[in-house]
């Protein structure tokens, strides 16, 4: 598991076309921020600021949203564009690796699941959902019982992280395998099934990577908000593409050599 990092490293090191897929997702998702940045930031400090419209503590998530559907509703449409972007990209790189043939042909395999990653959007977003709910159930319980809370919480959060950990890997086995979304599903499941403790490790050490350089690209990307500086937001695109490339190899090559 932990020779999966090196193997990505090297892959990125021998194959630098693996970076066009997450370049052209930087693109696609740089675009879309130039025309909705201003209106996002704009909702994110309305929703900072303003007096929220929470009367009853039970329903507050669904009070938050009807409070500011707009706001919600303009941060969930670009988020999950955005999500999709990356899958697209995760697909793209996940094939490259497999096949090592072309990197256009890659790309074109991406394109071509296209419909399935719709679906695996749809997916995710009704899984998520479904977490969440649970996760506010949680909350409430705990709030309104000190000991049985605690317990029902921590049960409930298990529960979130064992069904996170069983559909981790869905959209690689989709791109590994070309499998569609039911497929994907079984694949993932039956793969993740007697590897819970290693793929927890593997995230976690994944999560470190991640906070370390995505930490520095927010960063960057912060400064140029603030300041208009290009220098920086070059620096961001390129820890961006970086840090996305090594994460779908990474995920790519450990499914490769676990899935044996």
């Amino acid at each position: 598991m932990i020779d999966s990092f090196g193997k990505a490293f090297r892959f990125l090191l021998e194959k630098p076309a693996v970076f066009f897929a997450p370049f052209i997702a930087w693109i696609v998702g740089a675009v879309v921020l130039f025309f909705v940045e201003e209106r996002m930031l704009l909702g994110m400090l309305d929703i900072v600021f303003s007096q929220p419209p929470i009367t009853d503590f039970t329903v507050a998530p669904l009070q938050f949203v009807l409070g500011y559907p707009l706001q919600v509703g303009l941060l969930f449409i670009v988020g999950l564009f955005l999500f999709g972007v990356e899958l697209w990209a995760l697909f793209a790189v996940v094939n490259f690796l497999k096949e090592k043939k072309s990197i256009s042909a890659s790309v074109g395999f991406a394109f071509n699941r296209i419909p399935q990653i719709i679906l695996l959007l749809v997916f995710f977003l009704i899984v998520f959902l479904a977490l969440g709910v649970m996760l506010w159930i949680g909350i409430l319980i705990m709030a309104f019982n000190d000991i049985i809370g605690i317990i029902c919480s921590v049960v409930l959060l298990l529960i979130i992280l064992y069904v996170l950990l069983r559909i981790a890997f869905v959209p690689t086995a989709m791109a590994f395998e070309k499998l569609n979304l039911k497929e994907g599903i079984k694949k993932a499941a039956s793969f993740s099934n007697k590897r819970l403790l290693s793929i927890i490790v593997f995230f976690a050490i994944l999560s470190v990577i991640n906070v370390i350089i995505g930490y520095s690209s927010l960063y960057l990307y912060a400064n140029y908000l603030l300041s208009r500086d290009f220098a920086a937001i070059a620096l961001s695109a390129i820890a961006t593409i970086i840090l996305a490339s090594f994460n779908f190899s990474a995920m790519g090559s450990y499914y490769a050599k676990a899935s044996k």
